[in-house]
């Protein structure tokens, strides 16, 4: 059954049963430049960097380089998992002030997990609009908070067909409220996962490549989506220039 699935197992199939695996190494990083961005990502093992060795792998920092490069800008990047990469358990992290201080973007990635031990759509409701809600209070007023679609389920992992076409309509009725909830709030959207990974949930290659190759593009896409709604960056105060200055 679906809902007994690890995470890795479900996205990438391969031959050995390791389980998920995540990096050890530091969970942010920087990259160099001027005016920077501070963006988190939070939420499930995909937040993390589930079934890669480095952080610096993982959509954070995929994506804030694709930022960096886009926007001219430097970029501080981040990430925190939530206890047991359910949405219910995002209080744990989004009710502390404290994490998203100076915090201009938060990529929240969640619904894997809520769709294979099929959420309720009730319940799915309640907590994404709580959840933005809470995320978007600790932001300053131009800050973002974004909200990662789930992936096609139904074009992924090793489970029966029957499985599949369930966990594929429950994560289309998930992103359906998602962005439903969303549409009602002028700081917070969805992004939807890359067209150009439908097919690639399943190439038969391995865990490691597969999951680089996948947060890439999801950062690229999510780096899109933050620099079409520019925040505002600080303007450098002028320095007065005295005559011996213009001399």
């Amino acid at each position: 059954m679906a809902r007994s699935l690890n995470l890795a197992e479900f996205l990438f199939p391969c031959q050995d049963a390791s389980g998920d695996s995540y990096p050890t190494d530091s969970a942010g990083g920087v990259v160099e430049g001027d005016d920077s961005y501070r963006i988190i990502t939070i939420g499930e093992g995909t937040a993390v960097g589930l079934g890669v060795r480095s952080h610096e792998l993982g959509v954070a920092a995929q994506c804030a380089r694709r930022l960096a490069r886009a926007a001219g800008s430097g970029v501080y990047w981040s990430s925190v998992g939530f206890p047991d990469g359910r949405l219910r358990s995002a209080p744990a992290i989004t009710s502390s002030a404290a994490t998203f201080a100076r915090i201009d973007v938060v990529i929240l990635m969640i619904g894997i997990t809520d769709t294979l031990r099929m959420t309720s759509r009730s319940s799915w409701r309640r907590l994404i609009a709580v959840t933005v809600d809470q995320l978007a209070g600790h932001l300053a007023s131009d800050g973002q908070v974004l909200v990662a679609e789930i992936p096609p389920m139904d074009n992924a992992g090793s489970i029966s067909r029957a499985a599949r076409l369930a966990s594929g309509h429950q994560a289309r009725v998930l992103n359906r409220i998602t962005r439903e909830v969303v549409a009602t709030r002028p700081r917070v959207s969805s992004v939807a996962f890359p067209a150009s990974l439908h097919e690639g949930l399943r190439l038969p290659e391995s865990r490691q490549s597969s999951y680089g190759r996948m947060y890439a593009e999801w950062g690229a896409a999510l780096a899109t989506a933050v620099t079409t709604q520019p925040i505002s960056r600080p303007v450098p105060t002028p320095v007065a220039t005295t005559a011996t200055d213009a001399a």
